[in-house]
């Protein structure tokens, strides 16, 4: 929000809605810090972590999370910087964290070592390339972080996964380490599908969910790319979706996980209305909703059957919600934020 053509006066909000409350509200002075690097979120259960990204002369990343919806938070740090992608936190919901980092080196996946402010390295992008085990991928940079749980006890350890790009065609780089070692777990595709991205992991207690960009496959859309969305369901093999083609042109402005377990996606489409689409392991068909209102950001679910559409215009936001039986936007809330223009200068 903010003055868009000025990096220096474009800040990111946290907004936060407490389970079964109506409206929304600012959280943003949580942070502490200037957010005109961006916020990237990591929802555990109850819990939320939300890492401020660098920008300017702010080179690490400070940390906050609460336990408690948002009554109270606590801090931490990384030294290093967040990378700039929407996945690049997860907490499990036994407290331990995964971020993945921009180091001199490289894209680099750290874990806490207790606390929020003592890390250890997990993985670099050129380690993982250069073990044999990811020799069928022949992977690039890391682009997301996540964990996966491999039995329903509830005392059984998350496991890093970190996704990546392949080189390969019809491989998804989602890898898993177990004792030391990384193993590719992705879901297996035909080569015709194309070559793969993990744009996102989702993780909740019993299932990992990606969403994955292709380029170069049969399904592809008219600007060569489409999008698959896939879960791994603790006991069960990996469910796909159907390919989304995205047209020439198309830009993916936000995505991300419903409560449940559907993905969504909202999509620019130059000269006509944005698009939003949902898809669930059980339907695996991408499912088209009403585009909402212009300067949709994002979409919030749930509780239960609710969408809200989060809609920015400078200092203001309105929050739009979907009435399903008539399949029509409502105005429900405007919240103005008061900017302070040339504070992170």
């Amino acid at each position: 929000m903010g003055n868009l053509a000025q990096p220096a006066n474009t800040f990111w909000q946290l907004f936060f809605r407490r389970g079964g409350a109506s409206t929304w509200s600012n959280h943003v002075q949580a942070t502490a810090t200037a957010t005109n690097g961006g916020l990237v979120l990591a929802p555990a259960g109850q819990s939320l972590l939300v890492g401020v990204l660098p920008s300017q002369l702010l080179t690490f990343t400070p940390l906050i999370s609460t336990a408690d919806a948002g009554r109270s938070w606590s801090t931490g740090l990384i030294s290093q910087g967040l990378a700039s992608r929407p996945s690049a936190l997860a907490m499990s919901p036994g407290g331990e964290v995964f971020a993945l980092v921009q180091a001199s080196g490289g894209p680099e996946v750290l874990g806490n070592a207790g606390g929020l402010s003592s890390w250890q390295a997990l993985v670099t992008s050129k380690a993982l390339a250069a073990n044999p085990l990811s020799s069928r991928c022949d992977p690039g940079p890391l682009t997301a972080v996540g964990y996966i749980r491999v039995s329903q006890s509830r005392s059984a350890p998350d496991y890093p996964v970190v996704g990546t790009s392949c080189r390969r065609r019809g491989v998804v780089g989602i890898f898993q380490e177990v004792m030391g070692t990384w193993e590719i777990v992705g879901p297996t595709l035909p080569a015709r599908a194309g070559q793969a991205q993990v744009l996102g992991l989702f993780s909740t207690e019993d299932r990992l969910a990606a969403l994955i960009g292709l380029s170069g496959g049969r399904a592809a859309g008219s600007g060569g790319t489409s999008l698959l969305a896939a879960w791994a369901v603790i006991g069960e093999p990996w469910a796909s979706s159907a390919p989304l083609p995205l047209a020439k042109g198309d830009r993916l402005l936000s995505y991300g996980a419903a409560p449940d377990g559907p993905l969504f996606v909202l999509v620019a489409q130059p000269g006509r209305d944005d698009e939003l689409a949902v898809v669930s392991a059980t339907s695996r068909g991408w499912k088209r909703l009403p585009s909402p209102p212009p300067g949709t950001a994002t979409i919030a679910f749930g509780p239960g059957s609710a969408v809200d559409a989060l809609a920015t215009t400078s200092t203001v936001l309105t929050v739009w919600q979907l009435a399903a039986n008539v399949g029509t936007w409502a105005k429900d809330q405007v919240v103005h934020v008061a900017i302070q223009y040339g504070s992170s200068s």
